[in-house]
């Protein structure tokens, strides 16, 4: 496979979803690959009053001001394998470095895939994967790529991010979490990230209001 190729959805699925959170109520967390169910679904925006990039070897922190995008989920009931919507487009903005230097972040290779993985009635909360995101930083005298562990054919496979949905609040989180987020190809950038053994792992965090508010369940 050669560098930059995606994995289809199913392959995403068989490496990433391998198993129910651990710890789940009795009763109260939906298995991997079950049904979800959205109301209203169709057409959403997001939006983010902050988002925050990490590089976790280094410990360089990009804080960025505001995100926003749109998308769309499943009116009803989603498809067995729990692929219950898409983020189209999302723009990051205002982002600065630890001394305040500006950078850039560009999230690209649209859609994005919402998988769904536990629900729990109890809270209301739904736990997932953010499928197939990718990505690109620049700043003073640096530039570097935001992708996902390279692949068995040895190339790179597309980032995932671990999100969680409140119906409560309406909040999307996309929660920190190194290992499915990469930064790769490093040009400049003395100390920020590149740790000397590059790929560096990455978090990409943020607190988004999904409008309008969803009520998504399983089963």
């Amino acid at each position: 496979m050669t560098p930059g190729k995606r994995l289809t959805r199913g392959a995403l699925l068989a490496g990433a979803v391998a198993a129910v959170v651990a710890g789940a109520s009795a009763g109260a967390a939906a298995a991997v690959g079950s049904s979800f169910t959205i109301t209203p679904g169709g057409t959403i925006t997001v939006t983010a009053p902050a988002v925050v990039l990490e590089d976790t070897a280094t410990g360089t922190t990009l804080t960025c001001t505001s995100s926003s995008g749109t998308g769309g989920l499943t009116s009803g009931v989603s498809p067995s394998d729990g692929i219950f919507g898409t983020i189209t487009a999302l723009t990051v903005s205002g982002c600065t470095g630890p001394q305040g230097q500006p950078f850039t972040i560009t999230l690209d290779r649209f859609p994005f895939y919402f998988g769904g993985r536990t629900y729990n009635a109890t809270t209301g909360v739904t736990h997932g994967i953010l499928y197939k995101a990718h990505g690109e930083l620049s700043g003073p005298a640096c530039t570097a790529t935001l992708a996902g562990p390279s692949d068995p054919g040895g190339g790179r496979s597309d980032a995932r991010f671990r999100f969680s949905y409140a119906n409560s609040s309406g909040k999307l989180k996309v929660l920190a979490d190194s290992g499915f987020l990469l930064i790769y190809t490093v040009s400049g950038c003395t100390g920020l990230f590149d740790s000397g053994t590059t790929p560096d792992p990455a978090s990409f965090s943020g607190a988004y209001t999904v409008s309008p508010k969803q009520t998504i369940t399983s089963p």
